[in-house]
């Protein structure tokens, strides 16, 4: 669930296209918070748990590993969030001078 709007959505981007306002990410004080959704049973379970595990605490649906990468963007993790999206990104090959 976004912290900004209190809905559900599958990522980042889903909530960009649906939304009008800016995201706004949860603080680690809220972490308690069942803010994460499984998207296989509907589970609800809290930031904390989801950080701590791979997979749902209900069904044992795995999440994506990938997820992780960008947790910044979600989560107030203490790593700006332009820097946990920038550094996942795939860099363009024609920036190493190679093309």
């Amino acid at each position: 669930m976004f912290k900004c709007c209190n809905r559900f959505y599958a990522c980042f981007h889903c909530h960009q296209e649906s939304e009008t306002h800016p995201v706004r990410r949860w603080p680690e004080t809220e972490f308690h918070e069942q803010a994460i959704l499984c998207g296989v049973c509907r589970a609800q379970m809290t930031i904390t748990d989801y950080r701590r595990t791979s997979s749902c605490n209900n069904c044992g649906a795995a999440f994506n590993e990938n997820c992780r990468h960008h947790a910044g963007l979600y989560f107030d993790t203490g790593q700006h969030p332009s820097a946990a999206q920038k550094s996942k990104r795939p860099q363009d090959p024609r920036s190493n001078g190679l093309f």
